[in-house]
């Protein structure tokens, strides 16, 4: 894993929806534990955008992201975060 030596600009207490196995949600954890726990499941967000070539559009991921900064991803991803209830 590439982890960020400068620092990150990401909101590390963001709640994010914490998942078994089987994709059950089990309750939230932070940003900054899911990124650091091995074996722990969250859900996440991929969009593929292809050009009429089928080629894929992909992005350069910003040097203050906590992991794989400078690096190359896919079109859209992002974290799922935890929905709100009033």
């Amino acid at each position: 894993m590439v982890k960020n030596t400068v620092k990150t600009t990401d909101p590390q207490g963001e709640l994010l929806t914490q998942v078994d196995g089987h994709n059950q949600v089990v309750g939230e954890i932070s940003r900054k534990a899911a990124h650091k726990t091995p074996g722990v499941f969250y859900r996440t967000i991929y969009v593929l955008v292809f050009n009429e070539k089928g080629e894929v559009l992909l992005q350069k991921r910003s040097p203050t992201k906590d992991l794989y900064p400078d690096c190359w991803d896919l079109s859209v991803s992002s974290d799922y975060c935890l929905e709100r209830r009033n």
